[in-house]
């Protein structure tokens, strides 16, 4: 197989396509196997996604005689009979015995997948009849806002369906050399953060949801919907996301920069903030703001604005980011009221914290820490001991 993946991949292959056949030399006899990839990628990039595909096939495929692996974009197979054709080979028995092995497979895979259709939906319809009884309550505190809106607003240009792109999780493990620690940014409240690469080179931040957080499928799709849809200078940009084998994953445009607490924090990295480069921060996380509250599709309420939530570009300008816990507001509505505080203490305003009421206030509130934090270098809620006397930050 890597030899079909070299001649796939050669120069003079133009059509990114190689099929070969085996002789193991022992009871087996002969085996056939094809690998190709779509025009649309270099070679470089076939060989890659080629090549990844192959490390999986040792723990995946080890006790098969046959299999096949592939992508949106590249495809792997490997048979106990010659199933391609070759020009110059007698197929005719090879063929009849392909077609009538490939028909047998339909059907048995047909009525597997029909039966167990069946089956998932009639448990699916008992559980959730289940559920509904019981769970009312928390399931209309659950939905996402997306939800709740575009099913009052079919068809509307302001409808919150994102045409997002996804990511194949086999190009992100890559990217990533498997969630190695090497290429970790950070640990977020969500889950780890890993600094990974697009097919076309281009650098971006990987966001993993952990299996162990308290992050959900609905704070998941939150920040999908939102950040898709909420286009802003001083918002980041998604590029993607992966949901596959159980994995969450939130493709961003990376920040070289890191957060602002990074900086902020930090004794030594604090020097560098100048008092122009503090106020150009503080102007950009007032413009993001402004548009969240104001200038956007819906009225969007953050609910988790902090240092850590900031992230800095290569100019050091600011990007509001993490919308897991946001909610936008329908017209005319003021305010809210939530039994799941969900948020930074320290960060929330104190409505919100005792009663469990937002609204665009509550993000002002943030706001007025953060901008505190930004001019004296402290962080909120931490003690801080002067020549003099005991300094505290509330």
């Amino acid at each position: 197989m890597p030899n079909l993946i070299k001649n796939a991949t050669a120069e003079s292959n133009l059509m990114m396509y190689a099929t070969g056949e085996f002789n193991s030399g022992g009871p087996l006899g002969e085996r056939y196997g094809l690998v190709q990839c779509t025009l649309d990628l270099t070679r470089e990039q076939c060989s890659q996604c080629l090549n990844a595909m192959l490390d999986q096939v040792p723990k995946r495929c080890a006790a098969k005689v046959e299999w096949m692996v592939g992508s949106p974009s590249c495809l792997m197979k490997y048979e106990d009979y010659m199933f391609y054709n070759s020009p110059g080979s007698s197929l005719l028995n090879s063929a009849k015995k392909s077609r009538i092995k490939t028909k047998t497979l339909i059907i048995i895979i047909v009525s597997v997948l029909v039966a167990v259709a069946l089956l998932s939906s009639g448990f699916y319809f008992l559980r959730q009849r289940k559920n509904k009884l019981n769970n009312d309550a928390l399931l209309l505190e659950s939905i996402p806002i997306s939800m709740c809106y575009n099913s009052q607003s079919q068809g509307d240009e302001d409808s919150l369906n994102a045409d997002l792109p996804t990511v194949p999780l086999i190009w992100i493990r890559q990217s990533t050399n498997n969630f190695s620690d090497c290429c970790k940014l950070g640990e977020g409240g969500f889950g780890p953060v890993y600094k990974g690469s697009l097919q076309d080179g281009t650098e971006v931040a990987i966001k993993r949801l952990s299996k162990a957080s308290g992050q959900g499928l609905v704070e998941f799709m939150n920040e999908v919907i939102f950040i898709a849809k909420l286009q802003h200078r001083n918002l980041v940009r998604l590029l993607g996301c992966c949901v596959e084998n159980n994995e969450k994953l939130l493709v961003y445009e990376y920040m070289s920069n890191s957060s602002l607490a990074f900086h902020l924090f930090d004794e030594e990295r604090r020097k560098k903030l100048n008092w122009r480069l503090r106020l150009n921060i503080i102007n950009g996380l007032a413009r993001g703001i402004l548009y969240l509250h104001e200038d956007s599709r819906l009225r969007v309420i953050h609910r988790d604005l902090k240092a850590s939530n900031v992230l800095l570009d290569d100019d050091m300008n600011p990007k509001i980011s993490d919308f897991g816990l946001a909610r936008a507001f329908e017209k005319g509505q003021n305010q809210e009221n939530t039994t799941r505080v969900m948020g930074t203490y320290g960060y929330m305003a104190p409505e919100y914290a005792m009663e469990g009421l937002y609204s665009v206030k509550s993000d002002v509130f943030s706001f007025g820490v953060l901008l505190l934090e930004i001019i004296s270098g402290k962080r909120n809620g931490g003690f801080y001991l002067s020549e003099h006397e005991l300094e505290t930050m509330v």
